[in-house]
C-alpha cells in the first residue's frame, strides 16, 4: 500500500476499487463542454456591446464597458487554467490521480482560485457602475448602488489577499509536503459562498423597484426584467454551490469534490456575463428615465400680472427654478 501511495494514485482506492490512470471516470468533457459554452457566450456578447458602443452608436466607453472588458480577459485566463486542471486530475477521483499530477495541478488550481475571485467582483462592478450610468442623479438608488460599488470593492479585494495569504508560505496551498501551515480549511470556503450570494442577491435586487415603476407596458417591463434578472440563476447558483462546500471537508476525494463545486461557481459568475451586452435594455431604460421630469413640483400663491395665481411650477433638487420665459403658468 505504501508503495502505491508514492508511486500510483494520489489516494488509496477504497476497498474493492482499482486504480485506473488510463481512462477513469471523469468528469472532463462536462466540465470542458460547460467552460467552452460559457466563454462563447462571453465572447459573443462582449463583441456586440462593443461594436454596438463604438461602431454603431459612435458614445464614448464607460467605466462599466472597462470592467466589462476586464471580466471578460479573466473568463479567459480562468477558463484556460481551469482547462489544464481538468486534463491532469481534477474531476477525476483522487486514486485514480497520478501521484507525480497532484502538486502542479493544485498550484494551477488555487490560481484559479485568486482569478475567479477578481473575475466575479468585475462582472459586479461592471453591473453597479452600468446601473449608476443609466439611472438620474436625483433618484435615491444611486447612494445604494455607490454603497454596493464600495462594498464589493472591498469585500472581494479583502477575500482575495485572504485567500492568498490563507497559507504560509503560499505554496503550502497546493504542496502539502512542504513545511508550513494553513487556515482552518472549512471557514474560507463558507466566507468566500456567502459573500458570493449575498452580493448576488442585491446585484439582482437593487434595480428591480425603479425599473417596475417605469412608465411602459408591461411586456416591456418583463423583458427588462429578464435582461436584469438574468442574475437569478447566478444567486441560485451561488447558495447551491454554498450548500455543498461541506463535500470539501466531509470526503477526501477533493479532486472529485472541487469539480463539482466548481461547476456551480462557473454558472454562478456565468449567468451574468450573458447579459453584459445589454445595450438595447439600456436604450429603453435610458428613454424612460429622461422622460420623467426631474424636478420637483411646487404649489404656492404669488401675484401675477391678474390677480393671484397658482405657480405650479418644479423645482429642481438644489431649490432653482426653471427659466423664465413659462414663470407664468395659469391653471385652470
Amino acid at each position: 500500500m505504501a508503495t502505491q501511495w508514492f508511486t500510483g494514485g494520489a489516494l488509496p482506492p477504497p476497498p474493492g476499487i482499482e486504480p485506473n490512470f488510463v481512462d477513469p471516470p471523469s468528469q472532463l468533457h462536462g466540465n470542458i463542454a460547460l467552460h467552452t459554452a460559457f466563454l462563447s457566450v462571453a465572447t459573443l456578447a462582449v463583441a456586440m456591446r462593443l461594436f454596438t458602443r463604438l461602431c454603431m452608436l459612435r458614445t464614448r466607453l464607460g467605466i462599466d464597458d472597462f470592467f466589462c472588458v476586464l471580466a471578460y480577459c479573466l473568463t479567459v485566463t480562468f477558463t484556460g487554467l481551469m482547462s489544464y486542471c481538468f486534463s491532469r486530475g481534477i474531476g477525476r477521483h483522487m486514486w485514480d490521480v497520478p501521484i507525480t499530477w497532484l502538486s502542479r495541478t493544485l498550484k494551477y488550481f488555487t490560481v484559479g482560485q485568486y482569478i475567479y475571485t477578481l473575475l466575479t467582483a468585475a462582472v459586479k462592478l461592471a453591473f453597479l457602475f452600468f446601473y449608476y450610468r443609466i439611472f438620474p442623479r436625483h433618484i435615491n438608488i444611486r447612494y445604494f448602488i455607490s454603497f454596493g460599488i464600495a462594498f464589493v470593492s472591498v469585500s472581494h479585494l479583502s477575500l482575495f489577499f485572504l485567500t492568498i495569504f490563507s497559507c504560509s508560505p503560499v505554496s503550502h496551498a497546493w504542496d502539502a509536503a512542504s513545511p508550513g501551515r494553513c487556515w482552518n480549511p472549512r471557514i474560507l470556503p463558507y466566507v468566500s459562498g456567502g459573500l458570493s450570494s449575498a452580493t448576488d442577491l442585491y446585484v439582482l435586487l437593487l434595480p428591480i423597484h425603479t425599473l417596475w415603476g417605469l412608465n411602459m407596458t408591461t411586456r416591456k417591463r418583463l423583458r427588462l426584467a429578464a435582461v436584469f434578472g438574468l442574475g437569478t440563476f447566478a444567486f441560485a447558483a451561488s447558495v447551491v454551490r454554498l450548500a455543498m462546500t461541506h463535500v470539501l471537508t466531509d470526503s477526501q476525494d477533493a479532486t472529485w469534490n472541487i469539480s463539482r463545486i466548481s461547476r456551480w461557481a462557473l454558472w454562478s459568475s456565468g449567468s451574468r456575463r450573458k447579459s453584459f451586452n445589454n445595450n438595447k435594455a439600456e436604450s429603453e431604460v435610458s428613454l424612460q428615465l429622461q422622460q420623467q421630469k426631474p424636478w420637483q413640483p411646487v404649489n404656492y400663491e404669488s401675484p401675477g400680472p391678474v390677480g393671484v395665481q397658482k405657480d405650479y411650477r418644479y423645482r429642481s433638487d438644489d431649490g432653482s427654478l426653471p427659466g423664465q420665459a413659462n414663470a407664468w403658468e395659469r391653471i385652470a
